[in-house]
């Protein structure tokens, strides 16, 4: 069982909304901003809640092929370039797979 303030070594899983992304961990969901899919990270977990926990990323352990240097100055601070740290093709898989969970999950729409 984790607790606030653990620190656990991760491999992302997926994208979700906002820079977010997933691991997994004894049965549990992590989110965590701007790691990529494809990266194992050190990370701390910041909030607990009854079926997912939130962490910050403190190392990328090994990095995602996916990765790459984001080219704005202000990547991870202002919010409003979440995925410039993800090359663009695979940017664009993220995006639409993302649309479509939505849409199933969502609109009911397969």
């Amino acid at each position: 069982m984790v607790t606030r303030g653990d620190q656990l070594e991760l491999d992302i899983d997926s994208a979700a909304f906002e820079g977010t992304t997933v691991a997994r961990t004894d049965g549990l969901v992590v989110f965590g901003p701007y790691g990529v899919p494809g990266d194992r990270v050190r990370a701390t977990i910041t909030r607990k809640r009854r079926k997912y926990v939130e962490a910050s990323i403190d190392e990328v352990i090994s990095a995602s092929p996916h990765r790459i240097e984001p080219e704005c100055l202000h990547f991870g601070i202002c919010g409003g370039c979440t995925l410039q740290n993800v090359d663009y093709e695979h940017q664009l898989e993220i995006k639409r797979e993302l649309v479509k969970d939505l849409l199933a999950r969502i609109g009911g729409i397969q």
